[in-house]
């Protein structure tokens, strides 16, 4: 099973994602991450990629430009290959 963390999880792309993975069996979101409060998801919300607690076999980020280097330094800390889908790199 391949274990994802979702960032830009609280938006549209975000939520289009979570529920497309909801009930599979070949993949789980263990952690998301969205600078927004209140996101109601199955999985634990983190503000921040430094602040994630959960081990993950890749990040999928839909999230903003501006995280690029947070999400940058996750990935090479934690050796977690990450999948950048935001537009406006």
């Amino acid at each position: 099973m391949t274990r994802i963390i979702l960032s830009g999880c609280g938006g549209r792309m975000g939520r289009t994602v979570a529920a497309c993975a909801e009930g599979r069996q070949d993949c789980k979101i263990v952690a998301g991450i969205d600078v927004r409060k209140g996101t109601e998801l199955p999985f634990p919300v983190f503000e921040a990629p430094e602040k994630v607690d959960a081990g993950a076999d890749v990040l999928v980020d839909f999230s903003n430009p501006s995280l690029l280097g947070p999400l940058l330094n996750f990935g090479e800390s934690t050796k977690t290959p990450l999948v950048l889908c935001t537009t406006g790199y």
